[in-house]
């Protein structure tokens, strides 16, 4: 059985030829996805919600596009679940 989650992987370094960081999960199930950062200076992350296997089981809907509010602290990104809509 093989089951294969999307997830977006992130590595970090400020040019284009390395060398990169360790790479590490920023978003669990968020494949397909682009980091932009608004005129306010947040940053955000579209994705594709789109599990396999067991954790498709968890959702009724699934296949769906996404727009996450993300955090970048101590050289990582991720999810900002504290954020607020203005």
């Amino acid at each position: 059985h093989l089951s294969i989650r999307r997830q977006r992987q992130m590595c970090i370094r400020d040019s284009v030829y390395g060398p990169y960081g360790k790479r590490y999960n920023a978003i669990t199930g968020g494949g397909h996805n682009n980091l932009f950062q608004d005129k306010d200076g947040n940053w955000w992350a579209t994705m594709f919600f789109n599990p396999r296997g067991a954790q498709a089981a968890e959702y009724k809907v699934t296949c769906r596009p996404g727009l996450i509010p993300m955090l970048y602290e101590n050289g990582k990104f991720k999810p900002n679940h504290n954020y607020q809509a203005k």
